[in-house]
């Protein structure tokens, strides 16, 4: 796998990881540790693991927020989902998914991805019915409040040639203030938040490498 790390030094690398860890760099104040929420597809299915902590605007701290959640379609199809950035209005998009999901049929791979698009697009009309101010101050608000979002799950197209083919991992990553999620392909691992460098640094030195799952 091509390490496209390769351009960052020894040194840069090594600051990197400690201002990840919270430590003190020379005489710098001690930095918090990054958000990190990472997406890996495995044998039977994707790993979606992040971080706990969340640091509020007044400079409190907290270290059992919940930044994955399964999802659950009205057919029984799964998602996982996952959110780093404002805990606040990234809870609030999640709780809304898991109220239209009921709702919702999985169509093809893009279904769970346009699912959370609708929860934004929701949030964002609450947001600007009780906001007083401009267009472009509202933009700067949601810019301001942004947070980010990663989904995953497998899928698998309806045979048209009657051969059953094998799932196939589907990521998909996206900011709350663009409003759309776009999809990897042909990646092993996708991460988000701040400390997403860092973490696809970690993972690429494991060499993750994906494995289909099996014709069923």
């Amino acid at each position: 796998m091509l390490n496209q790390f390769s351009n960052f030094s020894d040194d840069e690398k090594r600051l990197d990881l400690i201002r990840w860890s919270g430590k003190r760099i020379r005489k710098n104040k001690r930095t918090s540790p990054m958000t990190i929420v990472s997406a890996i597809i495995g044998r039977e299915g994707i790993i979606m693991a992040s971080d706990s902590r969340t640091t509020f605007e007044d400079g409190k701290i907290r270290d059992d927020t919940k930044k994955v959640f399964p999802v659950r379609l009205g057919d029984g199809f799964g998602f996982l989902l996952g959110h780093s950035g404002n805990d606040d209005l990234a809870a609030s998009t999640a709780e809304k998914v898991l109220q239209l999901a009921q709702q919702t049929k999985i169509k093809d791979y893009k279904t769970c991805a346009e699912l959370v698009e609708s929860a934004f697009r929701q949030l964002k009309n609450e947001i600007r019915a009780q906001f007083n101010g401009t267009a472009e101050e509202l933009q700067r608000h949601l810019q301001n409040h942004n947070f980010d979002i990663i989904i995953a799950h497998y899928y698998r197209d309806e045979p048209t040639d009657g051969k059953l083919r094998a799932p196939q991992p589907c990521i998909f990553t996206g900011t709350f203030s663009l409003g759309i999620l776009r999809p990897h392909r042909d990646k092993n691992f996708v991460s988000i938040g701040c400390g997403s460098t860092i973490a696809d640094l970690i993972l690429d030195g494991f060499d993750v490498i994906p494995i289909p799952i099996n014709n069923r």
